[in-house]
């Protein structure tokens, strides 16, 4: 189990409304990914929808917008997990058949740092940063075993 049943819940709560929204999902996820392709901005060619686009253009696309809803969206789907091993496994195994062809074992683990910079960005209570840490420390690794 990657989260206990209270870290899961206080987490949700302060992330709310972050992804109460179709527009909030879309922000979330685009801001995300703006700091995944400052750090990295060799990742956005392996994007579908962003082809082409460079730092200085890609946050102005639609292309981000609909992968970083996308993001959001998938990462609820799984956090909503955290509590049952078996749904959680299933999960990431989801995510590993989305992302096998496209990103390498060493690109899905370079990104875990940047999510959990970015979720502590977000996050202002220590024990929820605290807890999407460990949640993001169980998920990168359990998906790029499987790439």
């Amino acid at each position: 189990m990657a989260l206990t049943s209270g870290e899961l819940s206080c987490l949700v709560e302060e992330l709310l409304p972050h992804i109460d929204t179709r527009e909030h999902m879309t922000e979330s996820g685009r801001a995300a990914y703006g700091l995944l392709f400052s750090t990295y901005p060799e990742f956005i060619q392996l994007f579908p929808r962003m082809q082409g686009l460079t730092v200085d253009n890609v946050m102005q696309s639609e292309g981000i917008k609909y992968h970083g809803r996308v993001l959001v969206d998938s990462l609820k789907t799984v956090l909503l997990t955290a509590t049952n091993e078996v749904e959680l496994r299933r999960q990431i195994d989801e995510l590993i058949d989305m992302h096998h062809s496209r990103i390498s074992r060493e690109q899905c683990l370079a990104g875990e740092s940047v999510f959990i910079r970015f979720f502590n960005e977000v996050l202002k209570k220590e024990q929820n940063q605290l807890s999407m840490e460990k949640f993001l420390r169980y998920v990168f690794p359990a998906m790029a075993k499987g790439l």
